[in-house]
């Protein structure tokens, strides 16, 4: 009897061909150069987001300070801008000496100080109806910053006393070239014309550029500020 060798027909091990391999390699490159790609895209999209909410919260902060010593002036001062066309900074206040003392240094400085009394208004003698306080201060307003960064911000001239109000920073390299493009503060009336002494009303225009990959989108916020005249009720 002729003994014949068995073979075994089942492939052991399950190995992959070199084939499937590359196959699996071609898919797995795939997704994760998807994955990347998204990854990269919701950077930027945080970035963006980030850069637009600093941008509008410190456009709100610049607002409010401007509107509360606007509110209040009895004299201002605007700067014409270089095309004729609108007010700019730097802007020169006058207002009433409400506080007995003012902060001098710090993130603080112009406003009351913390050992102040409250200065109360006589009665106006000229007019002889209405409020008015004997003794004022003068606050202007102005950039700072440079380079990539532009700030505004608040000096009280008869204390020498300065804070930064806000700070804004755009890296586009048309930044550099004209700080404009990073922040433009504007003032017109409520006809959109130059401010001039009989009006009663400052629209003020903030433009901020947040994104440096496309410094032409603005960030714009715009307020209307009634202004009182020279006797405080």
């Amino acid at each position: 009897m002729i003994a014949r060798p068995v073979y075994n027909k089942q492939r052991g091990g399950g190995g992959m061909t070199l084939a499937e391999i590359m196959v699996a390699l071609a898919i797995l490159g795939i997704v994760l150069s998807m994955c990347y790609g998204s990854s990269v895209a919701l950077q930027r999209g945080f970035a963006s987001t980030t850069s637009w909410t600093d941008a509008r919260t410190n456009q709100l902060r610049v607002l409010d300070s401007l509107a509360v010593d606007l509110r209040n002036a009895i004299a201002t001062s605007f700067t014409t801008s270089a095309d004729g066309l609108t007010n700019t900074l730097p802007l020169t206040l006058t207002i009433p000496m409400r506080y007995s003392a003012y902060e001098t240094t710090g993130p603080l400085a112009g406003d009351p100080a913390r050992s102040a009394t409250v200065v109360n208004p006589g009665v106006n003698t000229t007019t002889r109806s209405g409020m008015q306080y004997s003794d004022t201060v003068r606050v202007t307003y102005r950039y700072g910053g440079s380079g990539t960064k532009r700030t505004i911000v608040r000096h009280q001239i008869d204390n020498n006393a300065s804070r930064e109000v806000s700070s804004f920073t755009n890296y586009s390299s048309a930044s550099l070239s004209d700080p404009d493009n990073i922040l433009k503060v504007t003032f017109t009336n409520k006809d959109m014309q130059l401010i001039n002494s009989s009006d009663t009303a400052v629209v003020v225009r903030i433009e901020a550029s947040p994104d440096s990959r496309h410094p032409e989108n603005k960030s714009v916020l715009n307020d209307t500020v009634f202004l009182r005249e020279a006797t405080f009720k």
